[in-house]
Protein backbone atom coordinates (compact mmCIF):
# COMPACT_ATOMS: atom_id res chain seq x y z
CA UNK A 1 0.00 0.00 0.00
CA UNK A 2 2.96 1.79 0.36
CA UNK A 3 3.93 2.30 -3.38
CA UNK A 4 0.52 2.60 -4.68
CA UNK A 5 -0.70 5.50 -2.35
CA UNK A 6 3.03 6.84 -1.48
CA UNK A 7 2.01 6.58 2.25
CA UNK A 8 2.08 4.02 5.04
CA UNK A 9 -0.07 2.57 6.94
CA UNK A 10 0.88 1.64 10.17
CA UNK A 11 -2.74 0.17 11.05
CA UNK A 12 -2.98 -2.31 8.04
CA UNK A 13 0.55 -3.66 8.49
CA UNK A 14 0.02 -4.35 12.65
CA UNK A 15 -3.87 -5.86 11.32
CA UNK A 16 -1.90 -7.87 9.05
CA UNK A 17 -0.18 -9.28 12.55
CA UNK A 18 -3.36 -9.48 14.30
CA UNK A 19 -5.32 -11.51 11.50
CA UNK A 20 -2.52 -13.65 11.79
CA UNK A 21 -2.54 -14.15 15.46
CA UNK A 22 -6.02 -14.78 16.06
CA UNK A 23 -6.25 -17.87 13.15
CA UNK A 24 -3.57 -19.12 14.68
CA UNK A 25 -4.33 -18.40 18.77
CA UNK A 26 -8.24 -19.38 17.52
CA UNK A 27 -7.76 -22.30 15.08
CA UNK A 28 -5.44 -24.43 16.73
CA UNK A 29 -7.82 -26.48 18.96
CA UNK A 30 -9.74 -26.76 15.63
CA UNK A 31 -6.43 -28.39 13.78
CA UNK A 32 -6.18 -30.73 16.89
CA UNK A 33 -10.09 -32.14 15.93
CA UNK A 34 -9.02 -32.49 12.90
CA UNK A 35 -5.85 -33.81 13.51
CA UNK A 36 -4.41 -32.17 11.06
CA UNK A 37 -1.42 -30.53 13.40
CA UNK A 38 2.58 -30.97 12.00
CA UNK A 39 4.18 -33.81 13.66
CA UNK A 40 7.21 -35.97 12.87
CA UNK A 41 5.85 -38.95 11.48
CA UNK A 42 9.19 -41.05 11.75
CA UNK A 43 6.91 -44.23 13.83
CA UNK A 44 4.09 -42.55 13.84
CA UNK A 45 2.78 -43.09 10.01
CA UNK A 46 3.86 -47.36 10.53
CA UNK A 47 2.33 -48.29 13.37
CA UNK A 48 -1.43 -49.42 14.22
CA UNK A 49 -4.06 -47.57 15.13
CA UNK A 50 -3.89 -48.81 19.20
CA UNK A 51 -0.62 -47.75 18.90
CA UNK A 52 -1.48 -44.30 17.48
CA UNK A 53 -3.90 -43.67 20.75
CA UNK A 54 -1.49 -44.47 22.74
CA UNK A 55 1.35 -42.34 21.20
CA UNK A 56 -1.77 -39.14 21.86
CA UNK A 57 -2.44 -40.01 25.21
CA UNK A 58 1.24 -39.72 26.39
CA UNK A 59 1.77 -36.92 24.09
CA UNK A 60 -1.63 -35.00 25.70
CA UNK A 61 -0.90 -35.95 28.68
CA UNK A 62 2.72 -34.94 29.20
CA UNK A 63 3.16 -32.33 26.73
CA UNK A 64 0.14 -30.86 25.13
CA UNK A 65 -2.19 -29.77 27.97
CA UNK A 66 0.33 -29.12 30.15
CA UNK A 67 1.93 -26.40 27.62
CA UNK A 68 -1.47 -25.22 27.21
CA UNK A 69 -1.76 -24.63 31.26
CA UNK A 70 1.50 -22.92 31.27
CA UNK A 71 1.10 -20.44 28.20
CA UNK A 72 -2.33 -19.38 29.90
CA UNK A 73 -0.92 -19.29 33.45
CA UNK A 74 1.82 -17.02 31.87
CA UNK A 75 -0.33 -15.03 29.39
CA UNK A 76 -2.95 -14.51 32.26
CA UNK A 77 -0.74 -11.15 34.26
CA UNK A 78 0.47 -9.99 30.97
CA UNK A 79 -2.94 -9.73 29.70
CA UNK A 80 -4.15 -8.40 32.88
CA UNK A 81 -1.56 -5.51 32.67
CA UNK A 82 -2.08 -4.90 29.05
CA UNK A 83 -6.32 -4.06 29.80
CA UNK A 84 -5.25 -2.33 32.91
CA UNK A 85 -3.41 0.31 30.85
CA UNK A 86 -5.79 -0.02 28.26
CA UNK A 87 -2.42 -0.27 25.72
CA UNK A 88 -2.50 0.11 22.34
CA UNK A 89 0.30 0.72 19.52
CA UNK A 90 2.92 2.72 20.32
CA UNK A 91 3.22 3.76 16.77
CA UNK A 92 1.10 6.91 15.34
CA UNK A 93 -1.62 5.84 13.74
CA UNK A 94 -1.69 2.19 14.84
CA UNK A 95 -4.15 -0.12 16.48
CA UNK A 96 -5.76 1.19 19.12
CA UNK A 97 -6.76 -1.98 21.16
CA UNK A 98 -4.25 -3.92 21.81
CA UNK A 99 -5.23 -5.47 25.11
CA UNK A 100 -8.09 -6.87 23.04
CA UNK A 101 -5.83 -8.80 20.87
CA UNK A 102 -3.62 -9.95 23.93
CA UNK A 103 -6.81 -11.51 25.31
CA UNK A 104 -7.13 -13.90 22.83
CA UNK A 105 -3.85 -15.89 24.07
CA UNK A 106 -5.44 -16.96 27.59
CA UNK A 107 -8.51 -17.83 25.63
CA UNK A 108 -6.91 -19.59 22.58
CA UNK A 109 -4.62 -21.50 24.70
CA UNK A 110 -8.12 -22.64 26.56
CA UNK A 111 -10.19 -23.64 23.82
CA UNK A 112 -6.67 -26.11 22.87
CA UNK A 113 -6.68 -27.41 26.35
CA UNK A 114 -10.60 -28.57 25.92
CA UNK A 115 -9.98 -29.93 22.79
CA UNK A 116 -7.00 -31.47 23.81
CA UNK A 117 -8.95 -32.78 26.43
CA UNK A 118 -11.77 -34.54 24.45
CA UNK A 119 -8.84 -35.92 21.87
CA UNK A 120 -7.55 -37.56 25.00
CA UNK A 121 -10.83 -39.33 25.93
CA UNK A 122 -11.28 -40.21 22.31
CA UNK A 123 -7.67 -42.14 22.14
CA UNK A 124 -8.42 -43.96 25.72
CA UNK A 125 -11.64 -45.13 24.37
CA UNK A 126 -9.87 -46.43 21.11
CA UNK A 127 -6.95 -47.78 23.66
CA UNK A 128 -9.19 -49.71 26.06
CA UNK A 129 -11.23 -51.04 22.69
CA UNK A 130 -14.43 -49.32 22.58
CA UNK A 131 -15.66 -47.97 19.85
CA UNK A 132 -14.43 -44.07 19.04
CA UNK A 133 -16.48 -41.61 17.58
CA UNK A 134 -17.30 -41.29 13.97
CA UNK A 135 -15.91 -37.72 13.48
CA UNK A 136 -12.40 -38.83 14.88
CA UNK A 137 -9.60 -40.05 12.36
CA UNK A 138 -6.65 -42.02 13.64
Amino acid sequence: MRYCFNKSFIATQELELTIFSAMFLLGAGYTLKKDSHVRVDVIYHRVRKRKKAFINCIGTIIFLIPGCFLAIKTAIPFVEASWRIGEGSPDPGGLPAYYLIKGLIPLGFFLLALQAISFFIDNLRLLLGKQARKDVKH
